[in-house]
């Protein structure tokens, strides 16, 4: 509901309306109400802790703006150089949403020199799609997640 985007315009064109001489009272009452109505807007803004709009407090919904810019290593995405093999076609079970969290153990793993989590994670994997490997935890799950990419867009 952007109703108060849409006012500033109105109000500007019955702005340009009335001091052009072409107003009369209905458009003065128009232009008063609508004044009244971007002023609350405004107001609600400018003293509500989440500064919500009218529409936002109505919907009951709230606009959250980031700063941080995304790129492709934050994602699931790994590069796969062509003519490549994946070695476990098993990890299209495996969802989404558990392949960030290997991911994201992949990359505490580079920041630390504790490898529990990774360990776990990787001996976890291995039982849920009855894998047999002597691979190394983390390049067990990083090989995981390169065959998913190469599984997943072909």
């Amino acid at each position: 509901m952007r109703i108060s985007d849409l006012w500033i315009v109105i109000l500007l064109f019955m702005l340009f309306y009335i001091l052009g001489g072409g107003g009369d009272t209905e458009g003065l009452l128009a232009f008063l109400f609508g004044m009244g109505f971007l002023v609350t807007d405004i107001i609600l803004v400018a003293n509500s802790k989440k500064a919500q709009r009218i529409g936002d407090v109505l919907a009951q919904t709230i606009v959250i703006k980031t700063s941080v810019k995304e790129s492709l290593h934050n994602t699931i995405f790994r590069e796969v150089e062509e003519g490549y093999v994946p070695k476990f076609p098993e990890v299209m079970r495996i969802s989404d949403k558990d392949l960030n969290i290997i991911k994201t153990l992949l990359s505490n793993a580079k920041n630390s020199k504790h490898h529990e989590e990774l360990d776990l994670a990787a001996a976890k994997v291995k039982s849920y799609l009855k894998i047999e490997t002597d691979m190394y935890p983390y390049e067990f799950l990083e090989k995981l997640l390169k065959d998913y990419n190469y599984l997943s867009v072909k």
